[in-house]
């Protein structure tokens, strides 16, 4: 008997194309092969220590340049999956959310990783942490983001603009980092980050 938690709520492609993935809403991220339209592999996307049965995926999106997956799931945690072993690499906590559609991505260099949260605010991490510079920590966890209040409501979406600039009267103007965000009301906002405006 099928119940509704083989539900896909997620899919994209990941390794250049090699595989297509899809999350599910029990919690699980399938592979499957593109070439020969087979199953290749599955990860279960929950703690460590089997606290949660696994909550639907929200996104997949993989790493530019690596091979490497970002999943967004309703536990409020991003994870980034090691896709030569499938392993976890990192969990990135601090966002909210625990029922929404949010879906986590990468800056175009995949320096950074943006996410919408629950809470109204957008949550900033680096993709890639340096553990030495910190006294305590684990390199499989990522707790230090900046975040700041982006709307009213719920922030639904949040991108990294595809090319950092602005367009103004003489053209395109190099301003440092611009997000997007919508929220649940539907109120879409642009964010600067720059102090040379």
């Amino acid at each position: 008997m099928h119940t509704g938690s083989h539900l896909i709520t997620a899919a994209n492609f990941c390794m250049n194309g090699k595989f297509a993935v899809a999350g599910t809403y029990d919690g699980r991220c399938i592979f499957y092969d593109t070439e020969h339209l087979k199953y290749h592999t599955q990860i279960h996307v929950r703690s460590r220590h089997g606290k949660n049965r696994g909550r639907k995926i929200s996104s997949v999106e993989p790493l530019p340049g690596e091979d490497k997956l970002l999943v967004t799931s309703n536990d409020s945690r991003v994870r980034l999956y090691n896709l030569k072993d499938h392993t976890l690499s990192c969990k990135y906590k601090g966002c909210l959310n625990t029922s929404s559609q949010i879906r986590a991505t990468f800056s175009r260099d995949g320096r950074f990783i943006i996410c919408g949260s629950e809470d109204n605010n957008i949550y900033i991490w680096q993709t890639h942490h340096d553990i030495s510079k910190l006294s305590s920590g684990r390199r499989d966890r990522n707790e230090y983001y900046e975040s700041f209040s982006a709307h009213s409501s719920q922030v639904t979406a949040a991108v990294f603009a595809p090319v950092p600039g602005i367009s103004v009267d003489e053209g395109l103007r190099d301003v440092g980092q611009m997000m997007v965000a919508a929220d649940y009301q539907g109120c879409i906002k642009v964010y600067v980050n720059s102090d040379r405006l």
